[in-house]
């Protein structure tokens, strides 16, 4: 079986040099009304990065991703918006509840301690949002119910 020419290679960290919605956008450009194949190999990066480019395949409308090596988190949301989708038979794929890094080194009085933990449950909330957003995406595209999705990740 012929291999496919890409028209695109997306590697390293989502929203990084080599995986750049921008760059997207001008290759789609340059293939108006034509497939587009696409080769994903990434463990992630930025969710507003893959968001966009998933829209921006979803518009283009002929997008075709094939998945190798390791892949996770932000480089598996990108794909979502592509008419097709396919994992070579030794490549992975993951996925996961979003992250927020933290970092918090300090000395608390009960009155700090209250501020943050208040901080905190503001950022769980949010991130739960973005989680059954995230959900709600892989759901669509699989045909399956969002709370089992959720519950993988």
């Amino acid at each position: 079986m012929p291999q496919p020419k890409y028209n695109l290679h997306l590697k390293g960290f989502v929203g990084g040099y080599d995986f750049d919605r921008d760059y997207v956008d001008y290759i789609l450009a340059k293939n108006p009304g034509k497939p587009v194949n696409v080769l994903i190999d990434s463990t992630g990066g930025s969710l507003a990065t893959a968001l966009s480019i998933s829209s921006a395949f979803k518009r283009h409308g002929d997008v075709s991703v094939h998945f190798v090596g390791m892949n996770a988190s932000a480089a598996t949301i990108a794909s979502l918006g592509a008419r097709h989708v396919s994992i070579d038979t030794a490549a992975w794929y993951l996925v996961h509840k979003c992250s927020n890094e933290f970092f918090k080194w300090s000395s608390l009085n009960a009155d700090q301690m209250a501020d943050l933990i208040s901080a905190l449950e503001k950022q769980k909330s949010d991130l739960d949002k973005l989680d059954a957003g995230v959900a709600a995406m892989y759901a669509a595209k699989c045909r399956k119910d969002p709370k089992a999705l959720l519950d993988l990740m």
